[in-house]
């Protein structure tokens, strides 16, 4: 099996250990083992296994720290140890993953700070580590990452300022101790922002509204607002007029044909619902039943929401540079 590139076993029962000799397969590009029951520690030797793009071992039962060894993997594009219960602090070497575009750490206990060698991750759009036991400050280098899209920090005890990065378009710093103020003209600063949730941080956090007039409203509890904080405006409700001028008497239909399209109508509608009853719950009660199957339903559509929102976040981010670009030109 040495010359085996690709490796999914995601979503069975298997458990037990990882085994340290996977070193052995050098050519693999892709580990896939999520949703099963392995527990113990991450081993080590994955960190030989070089060629690697895409490693996911999230949602099963392992413990332990993240080995430094990880760093290694100079290729992966995609990390995910989401989902165990790994603890101890977030290794520095994890910053030389300079192709690392994806990373979720998210639902562990993992301590300490977060890595100023994050800083180094210049490709990276997606990091995820929430509901972990980290502190300390936002590493000031992260207006580095020009890539950074998404950022979800949120459940952890981190305290210090906001950042602001301009690129972002997604910002979750919830229940933490994040105090002090907004920044002055955040929304000129972080032009692309559109979710900024600050939910459940100390009292003491507060907005100041000097220089941002559109904030004027804005309650420091608030859990999201628009990319240019302005403020909400009430489109008229244009209300379409009664239609009174028909007269039911020209329709030139007989009642017994109306009672027959009355019923006709009925029995389509009921037709669609009791189908779509069956369907429904005929799904329902596969996920349900079949652990495998519902493993892999949640799992295609989590992985499918986060790549459409990440690749409608960049698409976005383009198309408004252009249009600034050829704004200042003309």
């Amino acid at each position: 099996m040495s010359k085996l590139e690709i490796l999914n076993l995601g979503s069975n029962m298997l458990d037990g250990n990882l085994p340290n000799n996977i070193e052995q397969l050098t050519n693999l590009t892709v580990l896939d083992v999520f949703f099963n029951k392995f527990y113990g520690v991450v081993p080590h030797s994955l960190g030989k296994l070089v060629n690697l793009e895409y490693l996911d071992l999230s949602n099963n039962h392992l413990n332990g720290k993240i080995h430094q060894t990880l760093g290694e993997l100079v290729n992966l594009e995609r990390l995910d140890l989401s989902n165990n219960n790994l603890n101890n602090k977030i290794p520095p070497t994890l910053g030389k993953l300079v192709n690392l575009e994806y990373l979720n750490l998210s639902n562990n206990h993992l301590g300490g700070f977060i890595p100023q060698s994050f800083g180094q991750l210049t490709n990276l759009n997606y990091p995820h580590i929430s509901r972990n036991q980290l502190h300390g400050n936002i590493p000031d280098n992260f207006y580095h990452l020009v890539h950074l899209y998404y950022l979800d920090l949120s459940l952890n005890k981190l305290d210090g300022m906001i950042l602001e990065m301009a690129e972002l378009s997604f910002m979750n710093l919830s229940y933490n101790h994040i105090n002090g103020s907004l920044p002055k003209n955040i929304g000129n600063k972080m032009p692309h922002l559109e979710y900024l949730l600050l939910g459940s941080n100390l009292r003491g956090m507060s907005i100041d509204k000097s220089n941002n007039k559109s904030l004027s409203d804005l309650d420091p509890e608030l859990l999201g607002f628009n990319a240019s904080f302005t403020e909400w405006s009430n489109e008229d409700v244009k209300q379409c007029p009664n239609d009174d001028s028909h007269d039911v008497s020209g329709r030139g239909f007989e009642e017994d044909d109306e009672k027959e399209d009355r019923l006709e109508n009925l029995l389509f509608y009921y037709v669609i619902a009791a189908g779509f009853a069956t369907g429904f719950w005929g799904i329902i009660v596969v996920l349900v039943l079949k652990k495998s199957f519902r493993h892999a339903c949640f799992r295609w559509v989590e992985d499918a929401t986060d790549m459409v929102y990440v690749e409608v976040v960049i698409k976005v981010a383009r198309i408004k540079k252009w249009l600034v670009k050829n704004h200042v030109q003309g």
